[in-house]
């Protein structure tokens, strides 16, 4: 990482080994930022550990064994007679998307740890009921029959199944047009995403989530209004007015894959097979040249890893702290002076931050004036006399707790629309940010002291 004003960039690989550190190997950078006096501002580039949290969250989860968990993965296909439209009434070329998806799909899930082997695939269709459908199905208009489509039924399922063990994943297949007693549109479906016992089972890793999206040529279907209108154009369906009306041109209409699956032991959040078949399948699609986008709900918008500076200081003048680029920080007099530290990313806010008081030599503050930073006072004149003395839990490897926060545009808002239209999905944006962690908790690796390397 090159910095504005550096003067040079080493970088090395170092091993810290402490009481709760969820890192053994971290990536270090030191930089340097001119003063007038002709010294060097340093800093050192740690990095810290994300973890998403939800709020609201039961306490206890019912753990099940994962050898007792069974290898089965459903394919769920939403299939109301809206999602026919995406199939076009007599043009061969044009009527194969929805299967492109269904297969590109099936290959992914044998990339990851849901297919092959013991594993077996189970489809289901979607209607006012969930019913076996045969995997091999070809996906025309007359694949979708049903008058109505009770995903939150199919949703409830899959959670139940993935709680209880009796299925290792699922993804679900639909345009997200939802009537339940929660109301309609997307937003319909969060409460169950939303229930404390599988917010439990996020945080404690056991289950994840990712939703993939695409945007393809939808045509309408031949149902209501346009029962009997001639040629490819037909109508969508208006979920407030419980109506279809007419389409004035083709639209480029979302479609969505929901993932949900568990963890295996010893995957992260970063590498499990609902990211990973969410990824493979994302990038399967964009060969086929569809537009697409990927989240993976437990990374959010943070990934499992930030990058956090600690600065020797700001400013100009004499500096009464310095940096040892192999041993750490030091101190040049007996005051007690502050490392300012903060996220390489901007748009990461520090909402909390805790951390013990060492012995009243080591103090850390959440910085209220700068969102991202905090403050590490360092009491020299304590710290040398103690470190003479004992270095228990002065020199002890730490890392400080920090809640933080994500802030950035929705990446979904092109994609909703609080009005009911053809080509966008009513309450997406309200559903993507409903299903978000309520906040990410972070361990920052505090900084080295050099007098607790020296002999």
């Amino acid at each position: 990482m090159i910095r504005k004003g550096s003067n040079s960039d080493t970088q090395w690989w170092m091993t810290i080994v402490g009481a709760g550190f969820l890192v053994t190997g971290m990536f270090l950078q030191i930089g340097c930022a001119s003063s007038s006096d002709g010294e060097e501002g340093e800093f050192l580039s740690v990095t810290a550990e994300v973890e998403p949290v939800w709020e609201d969250s039961e306490a206890l989860w019912e753990s099940v064994d994962r050898d007792s968990v069974r290898h089965v993965f459903q394919l769920l296909w939403d299939q109301s007679i809206p999602m026919g439209g995406y199939v076009h009434r007599t043009n061969p070329d044009s009527q194969d998307a929805l299967q492109r998806i269904h297969n590109l799909l099936k290959s992914a899930r044998l990339t990851t740890d849901y297919g092959g082997g013991e594993s077996s695939l189970k489809c289901l269709g979607i209607t006012d009921s969930i019913t076996t459908v045969d995997c091999e199905s070809t996906l025309n208009r007359g694949f979708f029959t049903g008058g109505e489509s009770r995903l939150d039924q199919g949703i409830r399922d899959v959670i139940e199944g993935l709680k209880s063990g009796t299925l290792k994943g699922a993804a679900l297949v639909t345009d997200l047009i939802t009537t339940t007693n929660y109301g309609i549109g997307a937003t319909a479906l969060l409460p169950y995403f939303k229930d404390p016992a599988i917010r439990a089972y996020y945080n404690a890793g056991e289950i994840d989530v990712a939703i993939v999206g695409i945007r393809i040529d939808y045509w309408g279907v031949h149902s209501g209004t346009c029962r009997s209108v001639p040629g490819p154009l037909g109508c969508w369906f208006h979920e407030g007015q419980q109506r279809y009306q007419s389409m004035e041109a083709v639209a480029k209409r979302p479609i969505y894959v929901l993932i949900m699956g568990r963890r295996p032991g010893g995957d992260s959040r970063e590498n499990n097979p609902v990211h990973n078949l969410a990824t493979e399948f994302t990038e399967s699609i964009e060969d086929i040249g569809l537009g697409v986008k990927h989240t993976t709900i437990t990374l959010g918008s943070l990934t499992g890893q930030a990058n956090f500076d600690w600065l020797a200081y700001e400013g100009t003048g004499f500096q009464p702290v310095g940096l040892d680029k192999e041993h750490g920080y030091y101190c040049k007099d007996s005051g007690t002076h502050s490392l300012a530290g903060r996220f390489a990313d901007s748009l990461v806010t520090i909402t909390s931050v805790e951390t013990d008081d060492v012995k009243g030599i080591i103090r850390v503050s959440k910085d209220d004036n700068e969102a991202a930073q905090i403050n590490m006072d360092l009491n020299c004149k304590a710290l040398r006399e103690t470190i003479r003395g004992d270095r228990t839990g002065v020199c002890s490897d730490t890392s400080i707790d920090v809640g933080v926060e994500y802030g950035e545009s929705a990446d979904w808002a092109d994609w909703s629309s609080v009005e009911h239209r053809s080509d966008l999905t009513l309450g997406l944006e309200q559903f993507m940010e409903g299903i978000q962690p309520s906040y990410y908790h972070s361990k920052i690796p505090s900084p080295k002291i050099r007098e607790c390397e020296s002999k």
